[in-house]
């Protein structure tokens, strides 16, 4: 069992906390006793599993806050009420993600995953990046997936105009998730700010259901699989572990860094990538990460 007192007085937000990996990711990171701000679309739902991990590990430092990840303008009011009501930030644990069946646009008009998946982390981490460095030492961590591997990064398609597939749209936007979070480690370079990305394994997740064609209902028929509590070890860990206080830019799988695809690796398709990113959400990091 983790020492409950590891995480004390260290404040964690995590987004998509109040279901599935990202819920037992705030469970194990709580019973460790951080300060968990749950992130999410619905009050009700955050709540009431605030309410339920409460009971679970007798942490009260459960703080569930709306965002509607697929509006800029949700993110940025999020961001701004975090730095109100907070006096630090230590982990950013970035884990939700979207699949539709159907072509979709955010709020913006940016097909749905790659605003998400991919841009809501961007901004984000550009929001609160001031806060974090000032909570040093900080980590910011990207929940990605090894279906980046059988990703293809086409920047002047993002809307997907040729046709949208919805594991492709996931895929793509998975491998956005390494590429900005190897751009962001040497951005962040001596900043007391680590980033690192995560692969959870395959987890019985309403995710995976949408992933595979399977009703929500059979999640756990596509094996292999873990529960969700197996999922959330590897965030936990690279959240909370001594061990990884100066490891940056690094893709972790099963507690072990582990070479991501040869993709995520291309410096220039991440410039590329990280300059589209500001523009598509008019931010500028030069002045956060100087």
């Amino acid at each position: 069992m983790a020492d409950s007192a590891k995480m004390t007085d260290r404040t964690v937000l995590i987004t998509g906390a109040n279901r599935g990996i990202g819920r037992a990711t705030a469970e194990g990171l709580a019973a460790m006793g951080a300060r968990v701000i749950m992130a999410g679309r619905s009050h009700d739902k955050l709540r009431e599993a605030a309410d339920e991990i409460s009971r679970r590990t007798g942490n009260r430092d459960l703080y569930p806050m709306d965002v509607d990840l697929a509006s800029q303008q949700s993110i940025r009011e999020f961001a701004d009420r975090v730095r109100a009501e907070f006096g630090g930030l230590h982990v950013l644990l970035h884990n939700a993600a979207v699949i539709p069946d159907d072509y979709e646009e955010s709020a913006d008009g940016i097909e749905l995953q790659f605003a998400v998946n991919h841009l809501a982390p961007f901004l984000l981490t550009h929001q609160l990046l001031e806060m974090l460095k000032e909570s040093a030492p900080s980590r910011i961590i990207v929940v990605s997936s090894n279906a980046h591997r059988r990703a293809e990064l086409d920047l002047s398609d993002v809307s997907m105009t040729g046709g949208y597939d919805k594991t492709s749209a996931y895929d793509r936007s998975k491998l956005a998730n390494v590429l900005f979070v190897h751009e962001l480690a040497d951005r962040l370079e001596g900043s007391g700010v680590t980033t690192n990305c995560v692969h959870p394994g395959v987890v019985g997740t309403e995710l995976l259901a949408q992933y595979t064609g399977l009703p929500k209902s059979r999640a756990h028929e596509a094996k292999p699989y873990k529960s969700t509590e197996e999922g959330a070890e590897t965030p936990i860990w690279a959240a909370s572990a001594p061990e990884l206080a100066d490891v940056s830019g690094e893709y972790f799988e099963n507690r072990e860094a582990v070479e991501s695809s040869e993709a995520s690796y291309d410096q220039e398709l991440g410039r590329k990538l990280w300059e589209l990113s500001e523009e598509l959400t008019r931010v500028s990091y030069s002045e956060v990460t100087a």
